[in-house]
């Protein structure tokens, strides 16, 4: 009685143990055979500082054939922005600490370069853990800012999506100028797209009946490992 149910108790871990190693393998192919769009990578292909703001005068506007563009000038180059630009200039006329104000611009990822032209999205944030007074609170939400929700009142954000183009460096007096408080470095990056992976490319239906038969294949030596248990 003893061997008899010992066969049987045997018999169904080995069921189990084929079974599960059998969906394994399979799902694995499976996952090969349909996913086989690559993927898409970032690569960072320019790293500056701004170290200041430009507003340029009516008659660079007028060469610009864009309104409200206000430009970052770089250490290395000015980025004229006609989207989003109005927005960082009205921050900039802010009373608020210039030294407690940040960007993301270093670490994001969120910011792109694609011939002369950039894009992306770029979030300002008000905080170092210190006490916000009404009056920089009042300036925050005038500008737009909203409170973090676990910061306690302590952190706002805004969110401002960037369009522009890349220039040299402008040093005359055409732009009106305001220095930043504190440089703040920002990156851009270029996306790359990455074709499958040569084991994807094989067709998808025999790909899936060679991972069964594979499957089949190695089952009895899984069979004879169980076994030797006994």
């Amino acid at each position: 009685m003893g061997d008899r149910l010992k066969t049987f108790a045997l018999s169904v871990l080995l069921a189990v143990a084929a079974s599960a190693y059998i969906g394994c393998a399979t799902y694995v192919t499976s996952e090969a055979a349909f996913n086989g769009k690559g993927h898409t990578s970032k690569k960072r292909v320019l790293t500056d500082t701004i170290i200041a703001l430009g507003k340029p005068d009516e008659a660079l506007t007028e060469a610009l054939g864009k309104d409200d563009c206000i430009a970052f000038i770089g250490k290395s180059h000015t980025y004229m922005l006609y989207e989003g630009g109005k927005a960082l200039w009205e921050i900039s006329q802010l009373k608020l600490d210039g030294n407690r104000m940040k960007t993301d611009a270093a670490k994001s990822k969120a910011l792109f370069l694609k011939g002369d032209q950039v894009w992306g999205k770029l979030i300002m944030t008000y905080d170092k853990g210190k006490t916000i007074s009404p009056e920089q609170r009042s300036e925050l939400i005038k500008a737009g800012f909203v409170a973090d929700a676990k910061s306690g009142g302590h952190r706002y954000h805004k969110t401002i999506m960037i369009k522009g183009s890349v220039l040299p460096p402008i040093k005359d007096s055409s732009v009106e100028m305001p220095k930043l408080k504190k440089g703040h470095v920002i990156k851009f990056y270029v996306k790359e797209h990455h074709g499958p992976h040569a084991l994807e490319k094989i067709v998808k239906s025999p790909l899936v009946v060679v991972g069964v038969a594979v499957d089949v294949m190695l089952l009895p030596v899984y069979i004879i490992a169980i076994a030797s248990l006994k």
